[in-house]
């Protein structure tokens, strides 16, 4: 699809945002908004859009969109730099939704990796845990905390959380089935 000038405006400054925050290393809540870290899914999300930006400035010439001077200026060198630092953050990432929808990891052999290290320590009886030492909605969880509590703002003490897990008691969950199915 064709850009207007206003959205070459704010495509051209994801480049220069996400090279000054050090997106490949910026703590945030990640999918499940929980403790600040560097989430793989978070890192992931941005080397998808950068790609697509590059594939979108590959494909009508960068440098050459003359009614489009903001886009111009993004530096495809400098993009493919700021995405090969992403992409070396999720070598060893284990996440499913980099595989597809958002199609970050793309050779096999990397797929296969993670698809592997998924099945072999995060799959259950039941479902597919979201990741090792995840104590939300553990086991007993609705005895330990009140109905009001249960999908609260843990973030602040999570360590309170975690105490109540038992070893290989993280939730099932049904999200992750439809995801290994398709990949």
């Amino acid at each position: 699809m064709p850009l207007t000038s206003d959205d070459a405006e704010v495509y051209s400054a994801f480049p220069p945002y996400f090279e000054a925050i050090q997106y490949w290393r910026d703590p945030d809540s990640g999918a499940w908004e929980e403790g600040r870290k560097v989430n793989n899914s978070s890192v992931g999300a941005v080397v998808a859009g950068l790609e697509e930006l590059l594939r979108y400035l590959d494909c009508t010439g960068a440098g050459t969109i003359g009614d489009i001077p903001s886009l111009c200026e993004v530096n495809t060198d400098n993009l493919r730099a700021l995405i090969a630092k992403g992409r070396q953050r999720l070598v060893d990432s284990a996440l499913l939704f980099l595989i597809h929808p958002l199609r970050v990891l793309r050779p096999r052999p990397v797929q296969d990796a993670v698809l592997n290290l998924v099945q072999a320590r995060l799959k259950g009886d039941v479902g597919i845990k979201r990741y090792g030492g995840d104590s939300y909605f553990c086991q007993d969880y609705d005895e330990w905390f009140p109905p009001e509590e249960r999908s609260s703002d843990f973030s602040e003490r999570l360590d309170f959380r975690d105490a109540h897990l038992q070893p290989n008691c993280e939730a099932q969950w049904c999200i992750f089935d439809p995801l290994l199915s398709i990949i």
